[in-house]
């Protein structure tokens, strides 16, 4: 979901959501420098009242993690599995690609989604997936027997 203004990504809410959601959806977000496809670092003008001597927990790619210093951690496809800072949401796996094409200083955004939403958008996902395969196979089959 690119724009002018920015890319919005579509998030669930996360164990610290409650504490964090006003900020982390009216703020915009830059791509820092520093982001590579174990996570997207992202900059704003926010402090946290969080807690930040948690215990190691697994994290998944997409999970949206709030530093002490206020900046997020998106973690990237080849992020780690454990982590231990706050985790404030979650960015839907349709949204997974974008990710991967953010660029520096880009603007970034967040909106918040019901999981209902996320589960009828990761089937439209799968579906369109399937069919791009079907077409890829039938243009295939159909351009080698000529």
């Amino acid at each position: 979901m690119f724009s002018e203004s920015g890319v919005s990504l579509r998030v669930l809410p996360g164990p610290f959501w409650s504490q964090v959601a006003e900020s982390l959806t009216d703020a915009s977000w830059r791509v820092a420098r520093e982001s590579n496809r174990m996570g997207i670092r992202l900059h704003a003008n926010i402090t946290w009242q969080l807690p930040h001597d948690l215990p190691s927990s697994p994290v998944c790619p997409g999970t949206i993690q709030a530093t002490a210093s206020g900046q997020l951690l998106v973690l990237g496809v080849d992020g780690p599995t454990i982590g231990g800072y706050p985790r404030v949401g979650y960015v839907i796996q349709a949204d997974w690609d974008i990710l991967g094409q953010l660029r520096p200083e880009q603007t970034v955004c967040f909106v918040p989604i019901t999981l209902e939403q996320a589960y009828r958008l990761a089937r439209q996902l799968t579906e369109w997936r399937r069919q791009s395969t079907l077409r890829l196979l039938i243009t295939a089959r159909t351009t080698t027997r000529s």
